[in-house]
């Protein structure tokens, strides 16, 4: 890397010289360097985004972001493929006070996965208080389905207010770990079965336009195509045998599939996770609790196993696809755990929770 003057600095990218910007949005320069120096000023603030995303081009929040570049307050970290915003922060979230997420979930869940792959969380009780030199983590959607940030109270938010606040809440976070023994961690849902078939399924260009109804047409193919699975799923110790699982879904938050009430009860900081298994059904049945899952209505139906808890271990009578914080992922899980207080998320203006703040 180039060093000036004993720092160290990065280069990440830039958009706006010389291409179209019907193909690249709104001409916007952003820094072809980020300062990662060890001793950051205090007020550092990262924003991480994906410049072709288009619900960020509709928003015109490059601009947004450019002039608080501008403006001196931030740094701009422009994802250019894949799990680039993952192994950024794991290499280098130790030099930001502040990361500002604007995208949808899956970039929230890059950045998330990215940080607590380089913080040692290994406790006897799942993951310990957060230091308060960990960074605030704060979501701008700007993604197709937003769906953690419809659990948070006082969000959404604007970028001035996000930048303002010094203030945070703690938060859990799930972290899977896979039957090949690797680990991801995730904020709003992880399951395996049909939700995975529906992500898989479900119309891309469709899903571009309206996210809502991707997910209805990638629920329905799922419901009419997917071939249950039998599997032992022990629940903070207690095994069940299931002969026939359309869905095993372990909710961290609220909701899923853009804006659907998996689990009502659901908290981002209540220190657990509820779980949703759909059992044996008719497929004109299934496709009744698809519409009572978008309600929330599905939680008391008797085929529907709904509970809390803090662990989950599942063992399969096949490999599994899964559906992580909206991403598809063909692995199958061994073991979900619940990482209480996990992370710090910004509190715009100051939000209630039904835990306590990380300056508590």
């Amino acid at each position: 890397m180039p060093v000036a003057d004993g720092r160290v600095w990065m280069y990440i990218h830039e958009i706006g010289r010389g291409e179209s910007p019907a193909r690249r949005g709104p001409s916007v320069r952003v820094a072809d360097w980020i300062d990662v120096r060890p001793n950051m000023p205090t007020a550092s603030v990262l924003i991480v985004t994906n410049p072709e995303s288009p619900g960020v081009r509709r928003a015109n929040i490059l601009e947004v972001i450019d002039d608080a570049r501008r403006r001196g307050r931030v740094d701009v970290l422009l994802t250019r493929h894949a799990d680039h915003a993952r192994t950024f922060c794991a290499e280098r979230f130790g030099a930001f006070e502040k990361i500002i997420v604007a995208g949808g979930d899956g970039l929230l869940n890059e950045v998330v996965d990215g940080c607590l792959t380089g913080w040692d969380l290994s406790s006897p009780d799942g993951g310990r208080p957060v230091p308060p030199d960990r960074p605030m983590i704060a979501p701008l959607p700007a993604g197709s389905g937003n769906d953690y940030v419809k659990a948070l109270p006082g969000y959404p938010a604007a970028l001035r207010d996000l930048l303002d606040s010094d203030d945070s809440a703690l938060a859990d976070v799930g972290r899977i770990t896979f039957t090949d023994g690797t680990t991801r961690y995730f904020l709003s849902e992880a399951g395996a079965g049909m939700d995975a078939a529906c992500v898989r399924l479900m119309p891309k260009w469709l899903n571009r336009r309206s996210p809502a109804a991707g997910y209805n047409v990638g629920g329905i193919r799922a419901i009419l195509s997917y071939r249950p699975y039998s599997a032992c799923v022990t629940l903070d110790g207690v095994p069940r045998r299931f002969n026939c699982i359309f869905m095993l879904a372990v909710a961290n938050t609220t909701y899923f599939g853009d804006g659907m009430m998996l689990a009502p009860d659901a908290r981002f900081d209540d220190g657990r996770f509820h779980v949703v298994i759909v059992q044996d059904a008719w497929r004109l049945e299934m496709l009744m609790r698809f519409k009572m899952i978008r309600r929330g209505t599905h939680v008391t139906h008797p085929k529907i196993i709904y509970e809390p808890c803090r662990h989950v271990e599942v063992q399969p009578d096949r490999p599994l696809e899964m559906c992580v914080d909206g991403d598809y992922v063909p692995k199958t899980p061994a073991h979900f755990e619940s990482l209480s207080k996990a992370i710090r998320v910004v509190r715009p203006g100051g939000i209630s929770s039904t835990g306590s703040s990380a300056d508590d």
